[in-house]
């Protein structure tokens, strides 16, 4: 099982936790597509990962869209 601090990879499972007030990059729209598409503590499969030095995207099976990503920051192990 990975720990809180690990990146994950394409089809872990990983809960929604919500949007912290401030995250990295700060990108308006992350925030409220998260917010317009996931409930707190739902239950979701990543898709794809990028993984840039100390930042991770997620891309989720939940959220369709190759646009679509948004911080591995929002989410915890399951």
């Amino acid at each position: 099982m990975k720990t809180q601090n690990e990146f994950p990879s394409v089809g872990d499972k990983i809960k929604f936790l919500g949007v912290p007030e401030f995250y990295y990059p700060m990108f308006t729209s992350m925030k409220k597509l998260a917010e317009d598409n996931l409930k707190i503590g739902q239950i979701c499969t990543v898709r794809r990962v990028e993984i840039y030095s100390s930042w991770c995207a997620v891309w989720l099976e939940e959220i369709p869209g190759e646009k679509n990503y948004l911080s591995r920051r929002f989410f915890g192990t399951p």
